[in-house]
């Protein structure tokens, strides 16, 4: 049998023997319409045997393991989440075979943003005024039951003037997780802890989107518990958040906040590219010293939604 080389695509190699299929419907590739060729049980020196995967045509592989964690991949719309990393340019990443349940992820990022400049705090690519980003985590696939625990890390760029986007620290964020399959539902649970960060995902409340180049950042921890279930030949997801931090200014008086976030979505496919969905939520942001007087703040968001998602 012929299989035919690549010409412009994507080769998974070293995958598991007996995964290929188990892979192929997790990456979604029944939906590609390019040639898509599965290569099961071929001989391999290291591993005896092994499956591989060949895709002839472009697709973007999600390396993000917050989907073993976080019910909503991250967050529902406004109603946020927690604080993690987005997709970055210039990124060089790396997977090991799955082995005895386990994967090791690593990424590592040159420059975050190909279009970004000194003036936002992301000098030349290669030098130490460029953002760079690098993280690694392991996730385990044990049927029922998934885990992910992972490590990032942020080395912020600077200006012109050497003044960079967080006054001293790097950003760092850990994280631990998992979900487990009752059948019935599929519970998710999360925890994570944060420092040096320059900003956090808040769409209603710009309090902590950006850096701020008199703070050390953002630290504090999240928790997160979430649900899905299959209902009436949909699926319905659930999340709550709760998060606890401070911007650590360097010469004035630390802002305290909280975040408290509720979340319920449903999704009805009409046919395998076709869905219709609707979902509600409800965010609140408490700051202390938020405003110049030392007053407080709250700010509130309360989200609903329906649309129709087609995938091409």
């Amino acid at each position: 049998m012929l299989i035919d080389s690549i010409q412009n695509g994507i080769v998974i190699d070293h995958i598991t023997a007996g995964k290929a299929m188990e892979l192929y419907q997790i990456l979604g590739l029944d939906k590609l319409a390019c040639t898509v060729a599965i290569l099961k049980n071929v001989t391999s020196g290291k591993l005896g045997r092994k499956d591989i995967i060949k895709i002839d045509g472009e697709m973007e592989l999600d390396w993000d393991l917050i989907g073993y964690v976080d019910s909503f991949d991250g967050g529902d719309n406004n109603v946020w989440g927690f604080a993690a990393s987005s997709r970055y340019d210039n990124v060089v990443a790396y997977q090991t075979p799955r082995f005895a349940g386990l994967q090791l992820t690593a990424q590592y990022s040159f420059k975050t943003d190909s279009s970004a400049t000194a003036a936002t705090y992301s000098g030349d690519e290669g030098t130490s005024a460029a953002k760079r980003y690098a993280s690694i985590g392991v996730s385990g696939d044990y049927g029922a039951a998934q885990f992910a625990a992972g490590y990032e890390l942020t080395k912020y760029g600077a200006n012109v003037s050497g003044i960079r986007e967080v006054a001293d620290k790097d950003g760092s964020l850990v994280f631990v997780g998992g979900n487990y399959n009752f059948e019935v539902v599929r519970v998710y649970a999360e925890a994570q802890y944060f420092e040096g960060l320059s900003g956090i995902k808040n769409a209603y409340n710009d309090e902590f989107t950006k850096g701020d180049p008199s703070s050390d950042g953002l630290k504090g921890y999240g928790l997160h518990l979430g649900a899905k279930a299959p209902i009436a030949a949909g699926t319905l997801t659930a999340g709550l958040y709760y998060v606890d931090g401070k911007q650590d200014f360097t010469s004035t008086a630390d802002q305290d906040f909280k975040y408290y976030g509720v979340s319920a979505r449903y999704v009805y496919p009409l046919s395998k590219r076709t869905s219709v969905y609707g979902g509600a939520g409800y965010g609140q942001t408490s700051v202390d010293n938020a405003a110049a007087n030392g007053s407080d703040e709250d700010t509130k968001l309360v989200q609903a939604y329906v649309g129709l998602s087609h995938t091409f």
